[in-house]
């Protein structure tokens, strides 16, 4: 059994950064499911300062404001290798 790799969260402009700086990079949504918005993406990065990662292609997660007719959520998206 291998243990549990976790991957650090950051902000949307630090992934946005990544993956300009490296071509082999893509933003894809990590989880389905919707979060409570808390606030701040500051917040969230409190919250879970590290996810655990499913597959070795994850390289960074961070959390996306949006909307809906329910009110603000949490998306969390992640930065993967393509």
């Amino acid at each position: 059994m291998s243990a549990q790799t976790y991957v650090k969260t950051v902000s949307k402009s630090q992934a946005l950064a990544m993956v300009a700086a490296d071509s082999s990079l893509r933003l894809f949504p990590f989880y389905a499911g919707k979060f409570k918005w808390l606030g701040s993406q500051a917040a969230h990065r409190v919250v879970y300062p590290a996810m655990p990662s499913l597959k070795d292609t994850v390289k960074a997660v961070y959390f996306e404001r949006r909307t809906d007719k329910h009110g603000a959520y949490c998306k969390f998206m992640a930065v993967s290798v393509k």
